[in-house]
């Protein structure tokens, strides 16, 4: 619960940078709350491994974003988010998944929440690797990913963030 409001919390931040209008930013927080909700449907066993996923094992993993996506669609709630959530593991250079969208033909919000998301996955603990990485660690890592990972609007936008209000809160 406190990763998801610490991702809330940098998604206000990001509307405000980004002029995003009201709406876009209930999309984003809704899409920061719900953007895994396609783990529902994948086993515990893996999720929660501790060693190296075996490769259909991570390719059932990398299908929770579509699986979210549909559920979404079944259970007819949130139809804004669908294609956010559907997009959010895509990267701008199209080496993301699960359908190798590239640049602009990723959604627009999409494209901040996978920022908000690797940020938030890479200084957070995970049951999966030991350690995290400092805040300065990932800012780097975006600075080097920029126009390859991800797209260079919203890293020059995220780095404005003053992340230190932020990441002491939670």
């Amino acid at each position: 619960a406190g990763g998801t409001r610490r991702m809330v919390k940098i998604a206000k931040e990001m509307g405000k940078v980004l002029n995003l209008n009201p709406n876009q930013i209930w999309v984003l927080e809704h899409a920061c709350v719900l953007r895994d909700i396609g783990k529902l449907r994948i086993s515990n066993d893996i999720l929660l491994k501790k060693t190296v996923l075996t490769y259909d094992e991570w390719v059932l993993l990398k299908s929770h974003a579509h699986i979210g996506a549909n559920l979404l669609k079944e259970w007819n709630i949130f139809p804004e988010l669908v294609e956010v959530i559907a997009s959010h593991h895509e990267c701008y250079d199209g080496d993301g998944y699960p359908e190798g969208l590239e640049g602009e033909q990723i959604p627009f919000l999409s494209r901040i929440l996978k920022v908000l998301d690797v940020y938030c996955a890479m200084t957070s603990r995970r049951n999966y690797r030991s350690g995290i990485a400092t805040r300065e660690e990932a800012l780097e890592y975006f600075r080097e990913e920029r126009n390859k990972h991800f797209d260079p609007q919203i890293i020059d936008a995220f780095m404005t963030i003053d992340l230190d209000d932020i990441d002491n809160y939670f």
